[in-house]
């Protein structure tokens, strides 16, 4: 799967998310960008780490995980609501609800529209082959996510991408 491909995945799902959810028509269009660009930090990685099909070392784990921080740099600098949001999921999308994300954060201190991309991440990227290895059946990733939802990944965003998929 191309990064093209995952972010549009991650960009529907995150819309559809927010249709199951009921919020306004237009925080699911927000979350259909933001979506899509919530890993546009990884053009600073170098394309080695992201295709490495062996464990990280410490240092090229943390340049792995500043793909959300130049994420958040490149699209906060443009004052509009498309961007302001995609710069939130993009900062914060790998915040778990029991604090273990990058940054620590726990459940609400999570902004909404990174805890809807997360769910949607995450899903794509178990059903999606990886370089270091194949997809999972679409059963074992709803099993993965329904666990999660006990503490790392928001109960009620779990629940609406289950109904979806």
């Amino acid at each position: 799967m191309t990064d093209i491909e995952h972010a549009m995945n991650v960009s529907i799902l995150s819309r559809n998310i927010g249709i199951k959810l009921m919020l306004e028509e237009k925080t699911c269009a927000l979350l259909s960008i933001a979506g899509m660009l919530h890993d546009i930090g990884k053009m600073g990685v170098p394309i080695e780490l992201l295709n490495k099909r062996t464990a990280l070392t410490p240092e090229e784990y943390r340049i792995i995980q500043w793909h959300t921080t130049m994420g958040y740099t490149m699209l906060n600098n443009i004052p509009d609501q498309i961007h302001r949001m995609a710069a939130i999921a993009a900062l914060y999308h790998h915040e778990r609800c029991d604090g273990s994300g990058y940054m620590g954060l726990y459940d609400e201190q999570i902004p909404i529209p990174a805890r809807i991309v997360a769910v949607a991440d995450v899903y794509d990227a178990l059903v999606s082959d990886r370089p270091y290895r194949r997809a999972w059946e679409k059963e074992d990733a709803m099993d993965y996510m329904n666990d999660q939802a006990r503490e790392k990944l928001d109960r009620q965003i779990v629940d609406a991408l289950l109904a979806i998929v």
